[in-house]
């Protein structure tokens, strides 16, 4: 890939700060006009775009937190008896709605879950046909220091 004749091992050399004694640069070549396809410049070397334009020493974006992961309700992906849980089901219009509860028992159990909201019966929960769970960090309540 190139981009008015710069390759992009060249860019990279460049966002590095390395160059050829004997090379002639021409920043007039990197003027923001001409950099219209940056962002695919930065994907393609998997950086930042601030790394390309010098903004940053970092090559690679710091990690972030992952997003907890889905998992499918069912024997194998059963979750631990007692954890909080976020319970997803299928809605009538394709999309999917969301309730919180508390495991109470196996995937065998009539009533596996207990909601955490005083307003929907252990039946209810039931009646949802949810189809996959996520694991909620439960918050510690206590004395503050």
């Amino acid at each position: 890939m190139s981009g008015d004749g710069h390759t992009i091992g060249l860019l990279r050399r460049y966002a590095r700060g390395e160059f050829k004694p004997d090379e002639r640069i021409y920043f007039y070549d990197f003027e923001l006009e001409k950099c219209s396809t940056i962002g695919k410049c930065a994907k393609v070397l998997h950086c930042t775009t601030d790394y390309l334009l010098g903004l940053t020493e970092e090559l690679t974006p710091t990690k972030t937190a992952s997003s907890p992961e889905w998992s499918p309700l069912d024997a194998e992906h059963w979750p631990e008896e007692g954890a909080l849980v976020v319970l997803s089901y299928p809605t009538g219009l394709g999309g999917s709605a969301y309730l919180t509860a508390r495991c109470g028992g196996g995937v065998s159990d009539q009533y596996p879950f207990v909601s955490t909201n005083a307003g929907i019966s252990v039946q209810e929960v039931v009646d949802c046909k949810c189809d996959s769970w996520l694991l909620i960090s439960e918050r510690q309540r206590g004395e503050s220091k």
